[in-house]
């Protein structure tokens, strides 16, 4: 049988793992967004600058996710950016 300690220490370690797959997946959703506008719309590197600290901001999986999907959809990088915004 486990101590108590043992208990936390494993308890802290699945935490610690739950919690670095959430920020792997945030920063790749994150890459991704930004490589598909690179691709899609050649825009300059000051603005894929500023959209990548927006990004950092943007921590709910889902919404990044959704933002993904956008980036694949909208017709100008000026669309990205409102929508981002919003």
């Amino acid at each position: 049988m486990a101590t108590l300690a043992q208990q936390w220490l494993e308890q802290g370690r699945r935490e610690g793992l739950q919690q670095g797959l959430q920020q792997g997946l945030q920063q790749g959703l994150r890459q991704g967004i930004l490589a598909l506008l690179r691709v899609r719309f050649t825009p300059s590197e000051q603005w894929l600058a500023a959209m990548a600290e927006r990004l950092n901001e943007v921590e709910d999986v889902n919404r990044l996710q959704a933002l993904l999907d956008l980036a694949g959809q909208v017709e100008s990088q000026e669309a990205f950016e409102a929508a981002l915004e919003a």
